[in-house]
């Protein structure tokens, strides 16, 4: 599992990186929410790769829980769909 999460996380932070190189040059000097969102679901998305790695290495069993503000989830999320 560890290696496959190695695999899959290396694979995706590529295309990742790439995208992000892009979005500053886009947005060099300029505010615009489009490349705003782009930039926060690209810092989700490695997030998420993060969190498989922990989960390959670690195993199944959560450790560190937090509480979440639902409604700011639901949100969040709504903005993103």
């Amino acid at each position: 599992m560890e290696e496959f999460a190695s695999i899959v996380s290396h694979d995706l932070r590529g295309p990742l990186g790439v995208a992000e190189g892009h979005l500053e040059l886009a947005g060099a000097g300029n505010e615009n929410e489009n490349l705003a969102k782009a930039a926060d679901a690209i810092e989700r998305s490695q997030a998420l790769i993060n969190d498989l790695l922990t989960l390959a290495r670690e195993g199944d069993q959560v450790e560190d829980i937090e509480s979440v503000d639902l409604g700011e989830v639901a949100t969040t999320s709504w903005q993103t769909t």
